[in-house]
């Protein structure tokens, strides 16, 4: 009597149990001579015919059929759907050609196939086409679901569609089967299986849930924090245009929010670097020079820099572009790393800090050319009004008359002094505009300081009297030609009209002012006190700052905007001077020193004699050496007008040629040329050993500095002549320094 065919499902949990059920539902097919077709992945088929092998079944290759899941559906499907004439033509005909040999055993995960990839209707149809074959074939087939397949309630109607598809079901191996022939009872096993898979599946899926809940929300909470934050930072930092006040709200607003110490290293737009540092913590105390180089890194870069071991972080300041500087942060502990949220928000921040601190900086260099076009216009006023006061005080003298024939001499002689000082004033407007920015032409020609003294002395008497001051004018210790400098004559006599002006102005009704000039060593002096108001110690390292007044009664109440001072300070050094104030206090007076250079110095044989009559230079052969054609025309023009033999070469190179042909008695050389400069040249002439190594050597130069004359003494030069040239001082100099 032939067997029925039969149809079972086996759920599985772990794919050890699978290739054991169905190792041992095909070890009984084989063991009753059953033929056996196996549909199935690759991994399994292996795993299938390993266990047979452990179990030591031994059967009829001719008799198994090993075949692929995947190739197998592809003989059938159309589409999404199993054709059933495709399905009974390759399937069915496998069946029956194995039919002959007695019942099948077939074993096919081709429906679990379909239900992994989503076609479940796919999978239900084709659960039917095997029943369709086993209603006509002797059968025994098993198909096999992992319990995975089914983990959510919703899927508990579809399994019991596969249930119903099959004649027997075998539960999961979480189940230790106890009733094996009673299918209903099996049935409802397998289907609390699933239910229970099902549950856990969802409890773990709610678990999941409940993590990514509170991670969501913590992330919230952070993200809201630093928000907050960053909306609380950019309020405090935009709540004050203030440069400085910016920068300190950089590193109070980092600490301890960001780090637990902040520095903030800001370029600033000189190319200087500005440091701001947190509280609490000395910055030498906690940058090493790890961090250093890490902020030279990244302001270099634009990049951010983290410590290995995150104990701190370097965030370049970028706004608009450029990058500002960096915001080194140091924590106690790691707290860092190139991904985390921290360094996010460390960015974030750094780039409102950037905007803010930009912004700050830009509003300070509009305020300071607000600064700097006040005080020109300031200090343009005070320059044209200045001349005025002598020429209206003068003319309104002449207006009322009884002037002696001498008084009305020096009247007319000092209008047209102060007139002509400002017809140049006006010409050198924009010259003055310069003088915030240290640019300010100064010219350069011979000047008297003894005359500038009496000049300035004769022009502010009637102002002083008119106070009631006495003005004391001193020159009798000088004679003209010892305190001749290289200046503007006009800039001269402005620092003695602001000194001895500032004087008057500050002094008491019968009060006495001083103004002299002397000879101090190789420097001039113009020295000017008086017994007046005096300055308080708080305020004396400022007098000379622009636009400072002192707070105290001694300046309150009188008018003017602090500019004179710091016009002197800036004449004086602009000629290669000094100017110092001095105070005993307020109410003991005051004394300003101005130091200034003297014309010629640098040999003790080299001063300009008060004859300035043409010297004769006969016998004398001068090599000349400048890289200035012009130049080198002047000078060798004035020299052979005076008789001597001129050399002119416009390098080194050339020089040291002409040196060993001509065998000049004296060289005169620029400073500054291109290749190898008058250094260079006075060296190789000093490096001999022959009596030529010791000519005399006399620099051109540029520059008026006193300080230039210990370098050039040093370097084997006898005496300097600054430029532009003044012929009978070169010549005097030179005949002078040969003569001697």
């Amino acid at each position: 009597m032939p067997l029925a065919s039969s149809h079972t499902v086996q759920f599985y949990e772990n794919e050890e149990f699978l290739s054991s059920a169905v190792a041992g539902f095909l070890a009984a097919g084989i063991e009753a001579g059953e033929p056996i077709v196996v549909i199935a992945t690759e991994p399994h088929r292996d795993a299938f015919v390993a266990e047979l092998e452990r179990r030591d079944v031994r059967w009829n290759p001719s008799q198994f059929r090993l075949l692929d899941a995947r190739d197998t559906l592809g003989l059938f499907m159309d589409g999404s759907v199993p054709d059933e004439t495709r399905f009974q033509l390759h399937i069915g005909g496998l069946i029956d050609e194995l039919t002959n040999e007695g019942r099948v055993r077939a074993y096919g995960e081709m429906v679990d196939l379909l239900w992994r990839d989503g076609n479940r209707e796919g999978a239900l149809r084709l659960e039917e086409l095997w029943n369709d074959l086993a209603g006509t074939r002797q059968l025994s087939l098993l198909c096999a679901y992992p319990m995975g397949s089914f983990y959510k309630n919703a899927h508990s109607h579809l399994f019991d569609e596969i249930c119903r598809r099959h004649d027997h079901v075998a539960p999961a191996e979480s189940y230790p089967r106890a009733v094996a022939d009673d299918d209903s009872q099996l049935q409802e096993i397998a289907r609390l299986q699933q239910r229970a898979q099902a549950l856990k599946a969802e409890v773990e899926h709610r678990k999941d849930l409940e993590i990514a809940l509170r991670d969501a929300l913590a992330a919230r909470r952070r993200a809201e924090e630093a928000n907050a934050f960053l909306l609380d930072a950019t309020s405090v930092l935009n709540s004050d245009l203030d440069y400085e006040s910016r920068l300190r709200a950089v590193t109070n607003l980092a600490v301890p929010r960001l780090a637990d110490f902040c520095a903030v290293d800001v370029i600033a737009m000189d190319g200087s670097e500005e440091s701001y540092c947190s509280s609490g913590a000395e910055r030498d105390d906690v940058i090493t020079l790890e961090m250093s180089e890490a902020h030279a890194e990244v302001v270099r870069t634009g990049q951010t820099l983290v410590a290995a071991n995150g104990a701190w972080a370097v965030v370049p300041m970028q706004t608009g572009g450029k990058t500002l500087g960096a915001i080194t942060l140091a924590s106690n502990h790691s707290r860092y790393t190139q991904s985390n949220n921290e360094i996010a928000l460390t960015r974030d921040f750094a780039s409102r800090a950037a905007t803010a601190v930009d912004n700050a900086r830009h509003y300070r260099a509009a305020q300071d050319a607000n600064r700097a076009k006040d005080q020109f216009l300031a200090t343009l006023s005070h320059e044209l009004r200045t001349p005025l006061t002598a020429i209206l005080g003068w003319a309104r003298m002449l207006q009322l008359g009884d002037l002696d024939a001498e008084t009305v001499k020096t009247a007319y002689e000092t209008m047209e002094r102060s007139a002509t000082a400002q017809a140049r004033i006006i010409d050198d407007l924009l010259d003055l505009s310069r003088v915030v920015t240290g640019k300010l032409k100064i010219k350069s020609e011979m000047v008297d300081l003894v005359s500038i003294v009496r000049n300035t002395g004769q022009t502010l008497r009637i102002a002083a009297e008119a106070k009631g001051v006495h003005i004391d004018v001193e020159t009798a210790s000088s004679t003209d030609s010892e305190l001749l400098v290289l200046g503007d004559p006009t800039r001269l006599q402005q620092i003695t009209w602001n000194l001895l002006s500032n004087a008057i102005k500050f002094s008491e009704y019968g009060g006495r002012v001083a103004i002299a000039v002397d000879r101090d060593a190789d420097t001039a002096r113009i020295v000017v006190n008086d017994n007046g108001r005096g300055i308080s110690a708080d305020f004396l390292p400022h007098v000379f700052e622009a636009f400072r007044q002192a707070d105290g009664a001694s300046t309150r109440s009188y008018s003017g905007l602090g500019l004179g001072l710091a016009i002197v300070k800036y004449l004086a050094e602009a000629h290669g001077g000094t100017v110092i104030g001095t105070s005993d206090g307020e109410g003991h007076g005051s004394t300003f020193v101005v130091t200034l250079p003297l014309a010629t110095h640098l040999a003790g044989s080299a001063d300009i004699s008060p004859d300035f009559d043409i010297v004769d230079l006969s016998n004398t052969s001068i090599l000349l050496v400048d890289d200035d054609a012009d130049t080198r025309s002047l000078v060798a023009t004035i020299l052979k007008r005076c008789g001597a033999a001129v050399h002119a070469a416009d390098s080194v190179a050339t020089a040291r040629d002409l040196l060993v042909e001509c065998r000049p008695t004296l060289v005169l050389s620029d400073i500054a040329m291109p290749g190898q400069d008058g250094f260079a040249l006075v060296g190789h002439i000093r490096s001999g050993h022959d009596a030529f190594s010791r000519i005399p050597v006399i620099a051109l130069t540029a520059s008026g500095d006193p300080r230039w004359e210990e370098k050039l003494r040093q370097s084997g030069f006898d005496a300097y002549v600054s430029k532009p040239v003044d012929p009978l001082h070169l010549v005097r100099v030179i005949f002078d320094l040969h003569r001697a």
